[in-house]
């Protein structure tokens, strides 16, 4: 079974988006961190985790909102 976002209590949805959001400000503080430390391949992980997390929050945000 497969779960489904669209599905969800309006709760859930909300809880979902916040955590994502609280998520994208940790990897903007740790990111931060690490390009003062010189961390070069951090920085590139961290910049494409937070590219996807940036474009789920802005897809589930649309979604929850248009639908």
């Amino acid at each position: 079974m497969c779960n489904n976002f669209a599905g969800g209590m309006v709760l859930e949805k909300i809880l979902v988006i916040v955590g994502l959001l609280i998520s994208i400000v940790g990897i903007v503080r740790a990111f931060l961190s690490y390009k003062k430390k010189s961390k070069k391949g951090m920085c590139i992980f961290l910049g494409i985790l937070g590219a996807l997390y940036v474009v789920a929050c802005v897809g589930l945000s649309c979604m929850f909102i248009f639908k």
